[in-house]
């Protein structure tokens, strides 16, 4: 119930409490009467006009803190993915692409020159030397349509 003093309308901060939704032993207006920025009357009663916009800005600075914190983990969890990455990268478990690129294409040249070569060292015999060919160029063909998908 509410009543009138000379600073405008009171309420019991009980009421006030279970109106609001606020905890009546550890929300946010018993935590400013534990603070002394509320203060009830001798009959627990604290003015509307206080008490409200007292609450509501609890409500306002716990939500920009609970947004600051939000902000501030996903800051440190970027951080530490960098630092991840430099520490991969340190410990040779990362390269750049183009030096893994340039890593395969020495690879591949060096199997290629080694194929290359075989159908000579098989046989001196020319058709059976082209069908060797044409049997290496097809797994070449194949390897080269695989490798087109990484």
């Amino acid at each position: 119930m509410t009543s009138t003093s000379p600073t405008g309308a009171t309420v019991r901060l009980a009421e006030l409490c279970q109106i609001l939704g606020d905890g009546p032993k550890t929300g946010h207006l018993a935590r400013a009467v534990a603070a002394g920025t509320l203060k009830p009357d001798k009959q627990g009663r604290v003015a509307i006009t206080v008490a409200v916009p007292m609450f509501f800005e609890a409500l306002r600075q716990e939500a920009a803190a609970g947004t600051a914190t939000a902000a501030a983990e996903a800051a440190r969890a970027a951080r530490a993915d960098a630092q991840e990455l430099r520490l991969a990268e340190a410990r040779r478990e990362l390269i750049p692409v183009e030096d893994g690129e340039a890593a395969l294409d020495h690879v591949v040249g060096a199997i290629l020159t080694s194929l290359s070569a075989m159908p000579a060292r098989i046989t001196r015999d020319v058709p059976l030397r082209r069908r060797v060919e044409a049997a290496l160029h097809q797994a070449q063909a194949a390897l080269a349509r695989d490798l087109q998908v990484l």
